[in-house]
């Protein structure tokens, strides 16, 4: 399992020979007496992988017409179905090929329970870690073996040693066996490797390959095949197979718990946004009131000089009717008399104040009134009265009686 350093961290949990290995890019392998420890160690935030020890998998070696890889799993599913004693929907299955020919493909099976998974994984389940990927620990041990070479890979397991066979850096057999020391293993080998060769599985191993942890093995292994024995360090997994035995319900929860993760992200964004508006809102309030405060500092001061202006206007305004010519009563009544367009057109009564004058009187026609209030309206001495003329009255005599009043 290569562990590339990227913007995610990667954390792998694997057996060891004595509890759980946790690995990580950031810091060495460490190993943990139980798997709820090991998951207190994980980094937060780390995507985790986890390689299954071969006591918790089911393996089944098959063979099967060499046919497409999609097509070889559902065939792979329809033997399983066969022989396992587990409905469909209760396992997870994946496979590696062995071996290849024209006419027929070898491979390994790697089947889980979906139930018996739960129970192992509850210590992380417990601390809301999902795997996003679980594979065989002694699938990614083969590879770390001679590729051109058949092998015994022997190694240690949650204190169990394990017998590998592999073919060409691939798992092609294994068996856990119920011993941890020497002796135990003197006992297990002549039956283990019988029944290897009953499944017909070759047993013609030009190499022994031991774990840095099975060093007190070797006088055994050297005793009872008496074959060249080489040494690895599997503290670190190797790359393994590209199977993932993750149940089709937790692929589910872990894309329902990203999106959820990613909505949660989404609205702490839109929180952001939504304090850094707020808070620009009352930035923005600050500085108008810091400028209404500063426009009422500068009224306050030009307060008198605006009350000094009122008072002479006031003042104007009340002298004006006695110094503005334009406004002097006479001076009115002579550009309204001045203004009749003839002299059918009488003015009957004439009231005058200081804010406005009232003109009313009779004129031989309707159209002779309107047409007379159009010439005081055009009357550049009245400009600053706004003059308004009501609709004329028509009088018995078929005269029209009009009124015209004007107003500053």
């Amino acid at each position: 399992m290569k562990q590339r350093r990227s913007a995610h961290l990667t954390a792998v949990l694997s057996p060891a020979a004595a509890g759980w290995r946790l690995t990580s890019p950031q810091t060495p392998p460490q190993s943990w007496p139980t798997l709820a420890e090991a998951a207190a160690a994980i980094p937060a935030g780390a995507t985790l992988h986890l390689a299954l020890p071969c006591s918790a998998v089911l393996f089944e070696r098959m063979k099967l017409p060499s046919i497409e890889p999609s097509e070889l799993g559902d065939m792979m599913t329809l033997q399983l179905e066969k022989t396992l004693p587990y409905a469909p929907e209760e396992i997870t299955s994946g496979f590696d090929v062995i071996e290849k020919s024209e006419s027929d493909s070898t491979l390994l099976t790697a089947t889980v329970n979906n139930e018996q998974l739960a129970a192992l994984c509850e210590p992380l389940r417990a601390r809301g870690l999902l795997p996003a990927g679980i594979t065989v620990f002694a699938m990614h041990a083969a590879t770390a073996c001679p590729h051109d070479q058949l092998v015994l890979l022997i190694y240690r397991e949650v204190e169990k040693i394990v017998l590998a066979i592999c073919q060409n850096a691939k798992l092609a057999h294994v068996q856990p066996l119920g011993v941890n020391d020497a002796s135990g293993l003197r006992a297990e080998l002549p039956q283990t490797i019988l029944g290897a060769e009953l499944e017909g599985i070759p047993t013609g191993f030009q190499r022994i390959v031991l774990d840095e942890s099975c060093a007190d093995l070797k006088a055994e292994t050297d005793d009872f095949f008496h074959l060249p024995t080489a040494s690895i360090a599997l503290e670190t997994p190797p790359a393994g197979p590209p199977l993932n035995l993750l149940p089709a319900s937790w692929r589910q929860e872990k894309r329902r718990s990203a999106h959820r993760a990613q909505l949660r992200s989404q609205l702490i964004m839109a929180g952001v946004g939504y304090l850094i508006l707020v808070l620009g809102g009352f930035g923005w309030l600050f500085g108008m009131n810091v400028r209404v405060n500063k426009i009422d500092a500068e009224l306050q001061k030009v307060a008198p000089d605006i009350s000094a202006i009122g008072a002479r206007k006031a003042r104007w305004d009340t002298l004006s009717p006695a110094i503005d010519p334009a406004r002097y009563m006479v001076e009115v009544l002579f550009q309204t008399t001045s203004s009749l367009p003839s002299d059918a057109i009488r003015i009957t009564v004439f009231n005058h104040n200081k804010d406005q004058f009232m003109i009313q009187g009779e004129a031989p026609t309707a159209n002779a009134a309107i047409e007379y209030g159009e010439q005081l309206k055009k009357n550049p001495d009245l400009k600053n009265f706004k003059l308004n003329l009501a609709p004329p009255t028509i009088l018995p005599d078929d005269r029209a009686q009009f009124r015209i009043i004007g107003k500053l």
